[in-house]
């Protein structure tokens, strides 16, 4: 139980990670997009998160006798790709951000950290009310 406990909050600090590292590629975004020659950068972290979940690829490795060695949880690591998005040019100046753009990018990305935070806060306050004994004395 406590194995899932950790992975779980695992899976959401990754997530929270993603969230933070794309936070801080869109501020850098804004606060570019005067600068001639900017190229905006794009942070993606979702299929990494989806393969770890179990909704990606299937891992070919699989434990089939006790006697084996165990997984490891993360074989791969986490890690946010950060990119350059270079196939574009929005001005004569070689700059490709798009204010408006990047600022649903910054609400969107905000719901999905205030969604994961509150996820989060959820599994804590269920743990703290298993371990207080469900509220009786």
């Amino acid at each position: 139980m406590f194995e899932q406990i950790r992975e779980g909050t695992s899976f959401l600090r990754q997530a929270l990670q993603g969230y933070s590292v794309r936070q801080q590629a869109l501020t850098q975004n804004l606060s570019n997009a005067d600068t001639p020659g900017y190229k905006r950068l794009e942070v993606g972290f979702e299929d990494q998160l989806r393969a770890k979940a179990g909704f990606g690829e299937p891992s070919p490795l699989q434990v089939t006798d006790d006697r084996h060695f165990p997984m490891p949880a993360d074989p791969v690591g986490f890690h946010p790709v950060v990119g350059t998005d270079r196939g574009t040019t929005l001005r004569k100046d070689g700059n490709n951000i798009d204010i408006d753009q990047e600022m649903a990018r910054l609400a969107q990305n905000e719901i999905g950290y205030s969604a994961t935070t509150q996820f989060l806060g959820g599994r804590f306050s269920l743990l703290k009310y298993v371990i207080s004994d469900g509220g009786g004395s």
